[in-house]
């Protein structure tokens, strides 16, 4: 597992240096600035957290974990609905722009995670926990010791 979890890290590494945008929004990505690109995770949250309402789902709004968070692109959109955020993410290049382009820091924080668990979190942490376009990338027997 190790093997497969070295290669995933270096995909994502190299793809975080060479087109970050477009490891995340594939060629949509490429088209958009910044500003835009960062928009476009604040509707998708923000039609996630409508949904969750139209189906009656309350949520409490402690902690949120963002797994696999490239650029934080949708873990700062989850800031306005959570008291805390956290990042996590495979790349040290992903980490370094989440970083470099948070907007929260008091309220967001982005962290490098190099194992296949999420120990580095205390079990039962968060309130809420999402992820898009993450698993796909991943083989099964890696997300499925994750935590």
């Amino acid at each position: 597992m190790r093997m497969e979890l070295n290669k995933l890290k270096q995909e994502w590494d190299k793809f975080g240096i060479l087109n970050p945008q477009w490891a995340v929004l594939n060629k949509e990505g490429e088209k958009l600035n910044l500003n835009q690109f960062f928009k476009t995770g604040e509707k998708e949250i923000s039609n996630i957290i409508n949904y969750l309402s139209k189906k009656q789902i309350k949520l409490n709004k402690g902690k949120a974990l963002d797994f696999g968070c490239g650029m934080g692109r949708l873990t700062q959109a989850l800031t306005p609905y959570f008291k805390k955020v956290y990042g996590v993410d495979i790349s040290p290049s992903m980490i370094e722009l989440s970083k470099r382009y948070n907007k929260y820091p008091k309220k967001c924080e982005f962290i490098l995670n190099e194992t296949d668990n999420l120990l580095i979190f205390e079990k039962n942490n968060f309130d809420f926990i999402y992820t898009n376009m993450v698993l796909k990338h991943m083989e099964p027997k890696i997300f499925f010791k994750i935590y």
